[in-house]
């Protein structure tokens, strides 16, 4: 009786561990470029569009937004490649963020922020590795 008992509890977990696939925490980073801004290096950043609190969604290889996130406050960085970096002027804003409860075993995941979608897609392997995105004006 308690190896049946084992063997039904066994059953149910292996189950389970199929039907509900376990989560996992995204900590990633987003770059913003503004070619039209001098900002101060290391000072708190922030565009139009993207600030802290600003939403980030994961989807999935559907396109389903399976977890929600938001970004960190900005930190301005110098890009030395562009005509301010080169004067020691900061045009990129860096944000971090961090996405819990990102559902494994999607064949590819993508990130939008602030509704924008990206046209990267993104492995279950790089997502646990903290996926680094940019776009730029």
């Amino acid at each position: 009786m308690g190896a049946l008992v084992g063997f039904v509890v066994l059953a149910l977990a292996l189950i389970a561990g199929t039907a509900f696939p376990s989560a996992i925490t995204v900590e990633g980073s987003f770059r913003h470029t503004d070619s039209s801004s001098m900002l101060t290096p290391g000072a708190s950043c922030y565009t139009r569009m993207y600030t802290a609190g600003t939403r980030v969604d994961v989807t999935d290889d559907t396109g389903a937004v399976v977890a929600t996130g938001t970004l960190d406050e900005g930190i301005a960085m110098v890009d030395s490649d562009s005509t301010y970096g080169r004067l020691g002027y900061a045009t990129e804003c860096a944000f971090a963020f961090t996405v819990d409860n990102v559902p494994s075993g999607s064949r590819s995941y993508g990130i939008e922020i602030a509704g924008v979608p990206n046209r990267l897609a993104f492995s279950e392997q790089e997502m646990r590795n903290g996926p680094g995105l940019h776009n730029g004006s």
